[in-house]
């Protein structure tokens, strides 16, 4: 699944295509980490929704944009939905308990989405499988993404 390099041309065609990392994801490990880049309005909250269809949660997924965090369980796990964007130092990073999510030993599995998390420097886990999402526009089409995903090597 890893890496790869697409060219998808709607939401539910990202949707769909992050449906099927997460269900690979939710089938090989406990716990995993997905890092989110891209500009503001490229598609990481509509990507983090197919996630969350992997994990078969019920509830609307949106952009923790205000909340830095929203938690969502489903019938095949837990999401764990990230936006750091409106984060302004590492000291915040420290108190919205960011480490102990990946720590707590819940049994459930979990799939954690993080939108901007450069800003979380040294606190993302080598412990947990990493998986780098970019996700880009293309120039001449305003749907269309290119989505380059590949193991984040510490």
């Amino acid at each position: 699944m890893f890496p790869f390099d697409i060219t998808i041309s709607s939401v539910t065609e990202m949707e769909h295509f992050s449906f099927q990392i997460g269900s690979y994801l939710l089938e090989h490990f406990h716990d995993s980490l997905i890092l989110l880049e891209g500009e503001l309005g490229t598609g990481k909250t509509a990507f983090t929704r197919g996630l969350g269809k992997a994990v078969e949660i019920e509830d609307n997924i949106n952009s923790p944009t205000f909340n830095l965090l929203n938690v969502y369980e489903g019938k095949s796990g837990k999401l764990f939905h990230y936006d750091l964007y409106r984060i302004q130092s590492f000291d915040e990073v420290i108190e919205l308990g960011f480490t102990e999510t990946w720590d707590e030993k819940s049994g459930i599995p979990a799939v954690h989405a993080i939108e901007w998390w450069k800003k979380a420097g040294d606190l993302i886990p080598d412990h947990v499988p990493a998986y780098i999402i970019e996700i880009t526009y293309l120039p001449d089409n305003e749907d269309s993404r290119r989505l380059q995903g590949k193991k984040r090597e510490k």
